[in-house]
């Protein structure tokens, strides 16, 4: 920064990482060649410099369908799993498609955390109504949802904010209390019930109110139209859904322009625990369901001021519980995995989802190889 005024020239970019960035063509790909002085050495191997490969390149494919012929050809070694969207399988029959036509790529499987729940935005009719939100729940067959659309890949029985088997800070489905499990077993009698009790009946047209929720476009938008024309339209609620790029979630959410909008739920513990339910303090930015619970926002700040991490995640599976029993986000289905592909070639990869904090694919790289004889032979 200081010879050339900024970072902006990939040229001039150095850091500490395993590569060099030897070249970039913009929208195509980006070249990084190994670093012939890197500082670590492998974790598996001790006296095993990294990184093992020379260059490692990767390429700009934005639509899932060339990724997946490049996988099916061999023109591809490593698809990561979807950290960035659109992922390269973004769905089960994606998965299934690419096992039938090559049995011999690897599927490593990644439980993370449910992409289609909704957040419900509390301050705004009908949502205000805790009655409302926990028919929104019940209206939902999770059980069904996942043997039919999931075809039983999935973990179906309801979950809050943090996954349930989260050590400290997640509640077994089990051991939540009666009536909270009440709220998000199956029963369209019961939401009709809270609806009409709620002051929302049917209206001449079947319908008992509109509502309007602001959806993520590359998440998994024919599972929420099956919701909406389903299970919602059979309990009178009518749901048009806007789909928008990623880029204006946030601001939609910072405006509280929305009555729902989707968010993460069931997180397995990829990200601090704290920080999802941070998200539900009155304010701040990304707050899926717009809370304003002072109640909430004490045992937050509680939760910022303890000194060991166990106290953390203990106070975190009390606010998860407190989440879970107001119904500020609808668990809306199941949690499937989330999935990288390796060619049978790759060696040194153990299905890994990260390395390191934020670096992620390219840590992973630096501790695997090529079996070049091995891919020969395949005939690539």
């Amino acid at each position: 920064i200081e010879e050339y005024g900024d970072m902006k020239d990939w040229r001039n970019v150095v850091g500490t990482g395993p590569w060099v960035l030897t070249d970039l063509v913009e929208g195509s790909s980006l070249t990084l060649t190994k670093h012939p002085n890197y500082w670590s050495d492998d974790e598996k191997y001790p006296g095993n410099r990294l990184p093992y490969v020379d260059e490692f390149r990767v390429l700009v494919m934005p639509e899932p369908a060339t990724r997946i012929a490049a996988l099916r050809t061999g023109k591809i070694d490593y698809a990561g799993a979807p950290l960035s969207y659109p992922p390269a399988l973004d769905s089960i029959d994606k998965v299934e498609s690419l096992k039938r036509t090559n049995p011999e790529i690897v599927i490593w499987e990644h439980i993370v955390r449910m992409t289609s729940s909704f957040g419900l935005n509390t301050q705004r009719a009908p949502f205000d109504d805790i009655r409302v939100r926990k028919a929104m729940q019940m209206a939902l067959d999770l059980e069904t949802l996942n043997e039919t659309y999931f075809k039983g890949w999935g973990t179906w029985r309801p979950q809050g904010m943090i996954a349930n088997h989260v050590p400290l800070a997640g509640t077994p489905f089990e051991e939540w209390p009666e009536e909270v499990k009440k709220g998000y077993r199956y029963d369209p009698a019961g939401a009709e019930e809270l609806l009409d009790e709620a002051g929302y009946p049917r209206g001449a047209d079947g319908i008992r109110f509109k509502a309007h929720l602001v959806w993520h476009d590359k998440q998994d938008l024919s599972h929420i139209e099956l919701l909406a024309a389903t299970y919602y339209r059979d309990i009178g609620v009518d749901i048009e859904i806007e789909a928008v790029p990623g880029s204006e979630i946030l601001t939609r959410k910072t405006s509280r322009d929305f009555d729902a909008t989707n968010t993460l739920s069931a997180d397995t513990g990829t990200w601090p625990p704290w920080n999802a339910m941070a998200q539900f303090e009155a304010g701040a930015k990304n707050n899926p369901a717009n809370v304003n619970d002072p109640v909430f926002d004490t045992m937050l700040a509680a939760a910022e001021k303890v000194s060991t991490e166990e106290e953390q995640l203990l106070l975190v599976k009390e606010m998860n519980m407190y989440a879970t029993e107001r119904h500020w986000v609808v668990f809306a289905g199941t949690v499937i995995p989330w999935t990288s592909v390796t060619q049978p070639w790759v060696k040194g990869y153990n299905g890994e989802l990260k390395l390191g904090g934020n670096q992620l694919e390219y840590t992973i790289a630096a501790r695997l190889w090529i079996d070049s004889e091995l891919k020969e032979a395949m005939g690539h």
